[in-house]
């Protein structure tokens, strides 16, 4: 870099390598002929699906119709998925490339964040790398196609320098934003990236002033009004509904496995917690917070901590308290550079060494697709056994996905419990009359489903999810016809004549969807207003 002395051809480089970075992280896993999705695969390809096909309907109006399912699950993590999608046919060669675009702007968001604190090129380039290359992305995006945690991950940090730059400088846009995208993207992960904060906090807290304390009640106010399109639909669903939740394991830390350290990115944590006691005393006071925070995070994340106990408390929320360990991948990615990053400018030839660095960190990267490739070609990682069957996804052929098994039970994410019983019948268009006799409808989307009635019904239970506290337009044949939801929650009409009918069932937005889109308005103005100005800031410096 110092032979690069005008700095928009250095950045060019910097971008340049980031998306030979992108590439290498899954060249090795191009030579699989198939993908595996893990468990919750096709569900999270359901919701692609659904949101392909209406981008801004918090409900499913093509399979699984009037499913709110994406009412509960943030929608910025489909974003670049569907992006790629429009020029992209092929389903294997879809998932590949939206990896490297993630990748890619995770290793841009990653780098400039850090520089922008440390404004240190090669300690950010460092951390950028570790962090972005690390086994457990390519393990939560290949072995489980989970793509609000990935995209989550991408912003976190812009939560780990924003906290440092809020305790420093008392500057919180930074931190702001990441909360804000990380809720778009992914709730769990917005929990603990919540929870890293408030630990941070406290480590803090006789530093702050009043000012620190408003400055916290605007990032609150930041990240719910610009997320409210999302959380005011779920408070309205829980209060009318009683929802089906997902079923969730025993809370509990990680196991001592040596598969699940290594493919979790513990080896990379545990080595800087050991190298960290000799370094401990060369690192500047921040820099002993991050370690100290990262000891704190790690013990969490184990089995040191009773989390069993706390399964049917509040505290279950958090779900996986495993999940801690992604924001010790993130601190100790940083120790790494820090740590690195001085070592080599006091070697006698940096520029050796540093390439030589690259190559070790390239051939752990390749290292860790490897064994990700073992574990998808062969062990049952990312299955599961469900009544006596395994369950198994996977794309074949870059053209379809292959389901070898399915419990169709374990995705009724989030619709009414009174309507388990219906589910399968809705999710294969089927609905019945006042005898209780299936009728087979055609779906054709977007809410529409065609039926040839062959003799007059006096109800007509249709295959469409109804949630209470949620208006719905139904139409017969163009013609407005008033329904109730019976005591399985689906959309019921009455007398019904003989013929072929088309019937179209829409949403009906309420007062809740109008004051959401209001406060996300504002949240996004007052985005808009901070970026406006920090442009002007920047544009007179240069002047100067």
């Amino acid at each position: 870099m110092n032979y690069l002395k005008n700095k928009y051809i250095k950045n060019a480089a910097i971008i340049f390598s980031f998306l030979f970075i992108a590439v290498l992280t899954c060249l090795i896993l191009l030579t699989c002929r198939f993908w595996l999705f893990g468990y919750d695969g096709p569900f999270h390809w359901q919701r692609f699906v659904t949101f392909k096909n209406n981008m801004f309907s918090n409900y499913d109006l093509n399979s699984t119709m009037g499913s709110a399912v994406m009412s509960f699950y943030p929608k910025f993590n489909l974003v670049f998925l569907g992006f790629l999608s429009v020029f992209i046919k092929n389903t294997l060669l879809l998932l590949y490339f939206n990896f490297i675009l993630e990748v890619f702007i995770g290793l841009i968001i990653a780098y400039y964040t850090c520089l922008l604190y440390t404004k240190k090129i090669l300690t950010s380039y460092i951390f950028a790398f570790v962090f972005m290359t690390a086994m457990p992305i390519i393990n939560w995006y290949f072995g489980l196609l989970d793509l609000g945690l990935i995209t989550a991950y991408l912003f976190l940090p812009l939560v780990f320098f924003g906290t440092l730059k809020f305790i420093e400088e008392n500057k919180y846009v930074e931190l702001s934003l990441g909360l804000t995208l990380i809720f778009m993207s992914h709730i769990l992960t917005f929990v603990f990236a919540s929870l890293f904060v408030f630990i941070w906090f406290l480590f803090n807290i006789k530093r702050f002033r009043l000012v620190n304390y408003i400055n916290i009640l605007k990032i609150s106010l930041l990240v719910l009004c610009t997320n409210a399109f999302y959380w005011l639909m779920i408070v309205k669903m829980e209060w009318f509904n009683e929802i089906n939740k997902p079923h969730f394991q025993t809370l509990q830390g990680f196991p001592e496995s040596t598969m699940y350290i290594e493919k979790n990115g513990l080896v990379q944590v545990f080595i800087i917690l050991g190298l960290g006691i000799f370094f401990f005393e060369k690192f500047s006071k921040i820099n002993k917070q991050i370690y100290l925070v990262t000891v704190i995070i790690t013990i969490l994340s184990s089995r040191i901590i009773p989390w069993h106990l706390l399964d049917h408390t509040p505290i279950g929320v958090i779900q996986f308290p495993t999940r801690f360990m992604i924001l010790s991948l993130l601190t100790t990615s940083y120790l790494i550079a820090v740590i690195g990053a001085k070592v080599l400018k006091n070697m006698s030839n940096p520029t050796i060494y540093f390439a030589i660095s690259v190559i070790a960190l390239l051939s752990m990267n390749m290292y860790n697709q490897w064994g990700t490739m073992n574990t998808a070609y062969f062990s049952s990682w990312g299955s599961k056994v469900v009544n006596n069957r395994l369950v198994s996804y996977r794309i074949k052929n870059g053209k379809h996905i292959k389901v070898t098994d399915i419990d169709t039970g374990d995705f009724a994410d989030y619709i009414p419990k009174s309507n388990l019983m219906r589910y399968i019948d809705v999710y294969y268009h089927t609905g019945y009359d006042e005898e209780k006799n299936p009728i087979i409808f055609d779906a054709s989307g977007s809410g529409t489903l065609h039926l040839k009635n062959t003799a007059f019904k006096k109800e007509l239970h249709l295959p469409f999810i109804g949630y209470k506290g949620q208006d719905y337009n139904v139409l017969v044949n163009n013609h407005k016809v008033r329904y109730y939801l019976d005591k399985e929650q689906v959309i019921t009409i009455k007398n019904i004549d003989k013929g072929n009918k088309i019937i179209k069932i829409s949403i009906v937005k309420g007062w809740i969807d109008y004051i959401s889109y209001v406060l996300t308005t504002l949240g996004l103005l007052s985005y808009a207003i901070i970026g406006y100005k920090q442009i002007i800031k920047i544009y007179l410096k240069v002047r100067k």
